[in-house]
């Protein structure tokens, strides 16, 4: 089952992070630029948004729906470790360590 967004365009992301509390203070070019380099990726619910070992190259931020961190065991039982929600930063940690991602990170459901 597909997921349907209200959100088709960057202009239309820019505009609800330019509402947010943190993304707010940024200066307009700052948010124009960043929004700018942007791309919009819709996923499935389960749908990988990046694997656990893969090199991080780029911040994500949630605009509608929910991703969530887990891990898998040997067995391939996985764990949910967390949850990112709307306007939430996605591998924050790893652009700044430069160290590849510790989590899968996926649609919730």
């Amino acid at each position: 089952m597909p997921i349907l967004s209200q959100v088709t365009s960057l202009a239309q992301a820019r505009e609800i992070l330019g509402q947010d509390e943190w993304f707010g203070h940024f200066r307009q070019e700052h948010l124009d630029a960043f929004v700018g380099k942007g791309a919009l990726r819709r996923l499935e619910p389960d749908e990988m948004f990046i694997c656990s070992g893969d090199l991080v190259k780029s911040l994500g931020v949630v605009i509608e729906g929910t991703l969530h961190a887990s891990r898998s065991n040997a067995a391939g039982k996985r764990h949910i470790l967390g949850y990112f929600g709307p306007l939430q930063v996605v591998n924050f940690i790893p652009i700044l360590d430069g160290q590849r991602c510790i989590h899968d990170i996926s649609a919730h459901q």
